[in-house]
């Protein structure tokens, strides 16, 4: 019944019904651990009618449902929800223009579309719209930060910092991890690199371009999209691939400007995210502490040693003391990840707890240990996943998720995924 109440509610459209039957239906009605078709529809009229009633997280529209121009229009102005798009190749021309809509999640173009991707599309495209209304709270929290900056902390988002000022603690292992696990989980999330290098690229196999220097030299928003960079379909942006340049835009660049790291992250908030994920570099230097100051949520990252400890309290002090005048971060919104736990440890996570409150007097709760596992690194040298291929490694980074979204979305794994009838799914509108 929990995996029921947590259904993305689906509505479909398209001019022939047969076809949305073979395309999507078909798909939908055998995953209803996932998903509950809400209302179909064959012409733009019906689609609007049956929207008002049944109310979808989420909407499937073939094109051809309507003319080119009248379709925009209403996706411009009138639609209530995140679309999943499928065009028709004499609109091919057009996709641009369908993807600058705000409520267009995806666009697909004809021929060649999977349409078992379109379904997973729509799981995603649905829970992120689901979390963000669940997690809404009203946009009044405006921060100053800086001589100039302000910035506005956008209602249902979270910025998570993954930060730690010690190198080598496995932060961007964790960081990268969570943000895949998000997605496959069903919340769209962006991961945004602030490292430079940025072992994020060698870890997801991918080259250092394009990066986020497409932005800062066109602070636009075609220069966000052309920055942007996709492993198995989901998104993130990587730092920039040289030092000089990374040095200008933390150091040189004013919180005011477009094309300043307070901008560039302004503009991913902008964007259909639920989540947005920042890996920091391991300093307490502008570079890290730029994108800091945009963060709604803060995951420190310690290893069981008391080096590692002693690091920590020092990351606590700077963001819960000294950089508490300009953006405080509510303690509930702090936590720490443990990572590398051996059986053998003789410092254990209580005493990083210990050090931590007695140097910074407080301490963030511990919110997941990830035991030590020397594949994790030979995966990483093939380019592949550790929360993918390791069981206790996921289960590590499930329960940092569960921090902040139990509740609110399914996993991929704990569906149900037994096959459905259709003539349940040809009773559309109940979702019993």
């Amino acid at each position: 019944m929990a995996a029921q109440q947590q259904r993305v509610k689906v509505a479909v459209a398209g001019p022939v019904f047969q076809e949305l039957l073979e395309h999507y239906l078909v798909h939908l009605a055998a995953d209803p651990g996932r998903f509950a078709v809400v209302a179909q529809a064959t012409s733009l009229l019906q689609l609007r009618q049956t929207l008002q009633a049944t109310q979808p997280d989420v909407v499937i529209i073939e094109g051809a449902l309507a003319d080119a121009d009248e379709l925009r229009e209403w996706l411009s102005k009138e639609c209530p929800c995140p679309v999943v798009l499928v065009l028709p190749a004499s609109w091919a021309h057009l996709r641009g223009q369908f993807e600058a809509i705000p409520r267009v999640e995806q666009v697909l173009v004809e021929p060649g579309v999977q349409y078992l991707e379109v379904v997973n599309l729509t799981w995603v495209a649905g829970n992120t719209w689901r979390v963000k209304q669940q997690t809404a709270a009203p946009a009044t929290a405006i921060y100053q930060g800086g001589a100039a900056a302000s910035r506005l902390v956008l209602p249902g988002l979270r910025r998570f910092a993954f930060w730690s000022s010690k190198g080598g603690v496995g932060k961007t292992t964790l960081a990268v991890n969570f943000w895949y696990r998000l997605n496959q989980m069903g919340v769209k999330a962006l991961l945004l690199g602030f490292d430079t290098p940025d072992d994020i690229a060698p870890f997801l196999g991918v080259r250092y371009q394009p990066n986020c220097m497409e932005f800062f030299r066109r602070p636009t928003q075609e220069g966000f999209m052309a920055s942007i960079q996709r492993r198995d379909g989901f998104e993130f942006i990587l730092a920039p691939d040289t030092e000089e340049a990374a040095e200008e835009i933390s150091e040189k660049i004013d919180a005011s400007q477009p094309n300043s790291i307070e901008s560039f992250i302004a503009c991913a908030a902008s964007q259909n995210y639920g989540a947005i994920v920042m890996d920091l570099p391991p300093t307490e230097s502008m570079a890290a502490v730029r994108p800091l100051l945009q963060a709604t949520t803060v995951v420190f990252i310690s290893q069981p040693t008391f080096a590692d400890a002693m690091k920590m309290a020092r990351s606590v002090q700077l963001l819960s003391q000294r950089l508490a005048s300009q953006h405080r971060i509510p303690r509930e919104n702090m936590v720490f990840v443990l990572n590398q736990v051996r059986a053998s440890d003789t410092f254990s996570g209580s005493a990083v707890i210990e050090v931590v409150t007695a140097t910074a007097g407080w301490c963030p709760p511990l919110a997941a240990a990830i035991p030590y596992d020397e594949r994790v690194r030979n995966l990483q040298v093939d380019a592949k996943l550790p929360v993918v291929h390791l069981d206790t490694f996921r289960e590590g980074v499930d329960a940092l998720v569960r921090q902040w979204y139990s509740g609110q979305i399914v996993s991929l794994s704990a569906a149900p995924r037994r096959k459905g009838f259709l003539a349940r799914l040809l009773g559309l509108g109940s979702e019993a």
